[in-house]
């Protein structure tokens, strides 16, 4: 007696294991079984369940490997990376501010103050208050106004925090982790220290440019979170083993 295959229509567990009670029923040694019996119900149980998770799985990982299907960002990010995309970073906003500083001690004494970098500013919209931070060191003149001496300039300022992080670089690896996802890449400044002081490193614009002794670091999105990487010395130069990669950038909220 020939056994009748069952048609696989459905992947859910209760259809799945009535298709593989069918299936054995057509057999002439379980053809008389009780299959609502405690024990061969379980076996089944257990069928079912394996195909269930072993369909459901085989789904889930063939959806990631397409961006018409995937859900996970990790896995666009990933496929991104293969057609030379770069995903976009949360991003700061931006204004351009006017200091004023008057009343300022022995001013007839100073010719120039100096706002540090990270120089923080707040604000406030209705309860909501934010900080605004400057990206570099800015210089602040003096004027006379109404007689006075006074210090104003314009400064740049960015919404978030001015963040630093320091890592030992390892060549093997040849990847730093930026550990904040909130980070604005725009605002990523990536310098280098082999033994003789920090050396910054450019993102480039095209490959074109880069030769084995270019200073560059390239930018990608990872599992979780952005991350930078390093020339191999033929492609761009390689920091050399236990270097220390200091990256400065701002830690934002957003658009809101």
């Amino acid at each position: 007696m020939s056994t009748k295959l069952t048609r696989i229509g459905s992947l859910d567990f209760v259809d799945i294991k009535s298709s593989i009670q069918n299936f054995i029923s057509q057999t002439p040694e379980f053809n008389s079984y009780a299959f609502n019996g405690a024990g061969i119900s379980k076996l089944l149980d257990v069928l079912a369940y394996n195909s269930h998770y072993s369909a459901l799985a085989a789904n889930y990982i063939g959806n990631e490997c397409f961006l018409d299907s995937c859900v996970k960002r990790s896995s666009a990010a990933s496929i991104s990376k293969i057609l030379g995309y770069t995903p976009k970073s949360v991003r700061s906003s931006k204004s351009t501010i006017t200091v004023t500083l008057s009343n300022v001690p022995n001013a007839n004494l100073i010719g120039t103050l100096v706002a540090p970098q990270g120089t923080r500013f707040t604000t406030s919209i209705g309860a909501d208050t934010y900080s605004f931070s400057s990206l570099a060191a800015v210089s602040i003149p003096k004027i006379i106004e109404l007689g006075q001496p006074i210090f104003r300039t314009s400064i740049d300022v960015y919404e978030g925090v001015l963040t630093q992080q320091v890592i030992t670089y390892s060549a093997l690896d040849n990847l730093v982790q930026i550990s904040n996802v909130d980070v604005d890449t725009t605002t990523l400044k990536v310098e280098v220290d082999e033994g003789s002081g920090y050396v910054e490193y450019v993102q480039p614009s095209t490959f074109l440019t880069i030769g084995p002794s270019t200073k560059a670091y390239l930018l990608q999105e990872g599992y979780s979170g952005f991350e930078i990487y390093f020339g191999d010395g033929t492609l761009g130069y390689q920091p050399s083993n236990n270097a220390l990669i200091r990256l400065t950038y701002m830690v934002a909220s957003g658009a809101v």
